[in-house]
């Protein structure tokens, strides 16, 4: 018949914390790669619409205005300022809106654009 030692049930509780210690650190990780970052002191108006927002940042100095509709791994903020954006405005999966620039009402920032400076 099988005979337990000592050292089996102090095995076996180490193993168990350092699964549970893995699996924190891919849980950290995920959250780090596949998250939607807000810092708290942007402003942001009503309506915000963030669709798969995996990788997507907005900025601490940002104004945002109603009804933004925002698609994954997009940037807004940071590099030398923050944007100030209008009212009904779509940007587009991995778009750039980075810099000290302005963002009219009703605009339309497609997939992959990169936004630095205001025309």
């Amino acid at each position: 018949m099988f005979k337990q030692t000592a050292t089996e049930p102090w095995m076996a509780n180490w193993r168990w914390w350092r699964s549970l210690r893995i699996c924190r650190l891919e849980h950290l990780e995920l959250l780090s790669s596949n998250t939607l970052y807000i810092e708290r002191t942007a402003v942001i108006g009503q309506g915000l619409m963030v669709i798969h927002g995996n990788g997507t940042v907005i900025g601490g100095g940002s104004a945002i205005g109603n009804n933004l509709t925002i698609y994954q791994n997009a940037t807004i903020g940071y590099n030398n300022g923050f944007p100030t954006i209008g009212d009904n405005v779509f940007i587009g999966a991995g778009a750039v809106v980075i810099g000290k620039i302005r963002i009219g009402n009703n605009a339309k920032i497609g997939a992959g654009c990169d936004r630095r400076c205001s025309r």
